[in-house]
């Protein structure tokens, strides 16, 4: 299966789409240990435009939106 991961930095196990094949019946977790995303380093996690939790099972063309907390002074 195929999702597409949106995220502010550029991610090397993506395609040029910004796709990411994994097998059926993966979790959103899956998809972090996969990219080696520490979860506690991202606000929550969207999918479809719903936030989830790490539990989340993926479907065929899910889309994923990561997001990385801001810092600076």
């Amino acid at each position: 299966m195929k999702v597409k991961v949106v995220a502010p930095v550029e991610i090397q196990k993506l395609d040029e789409e910004g796709n990411l094949d994994l097998p059926e019946g993966s979790r959103v977790r899956d998809v972090l240990k996969l990219l080696k995303l520490n979860p506690a380093r991202l606000l929550p996690v969207s999918v479809n435009g719903k936030q989830v939790s790490g539990f989340q099972e993926l479907k065929d063309g899910d889309v994923i939106v990561l997001i990385f907390p801001l810092s600076g002074g």
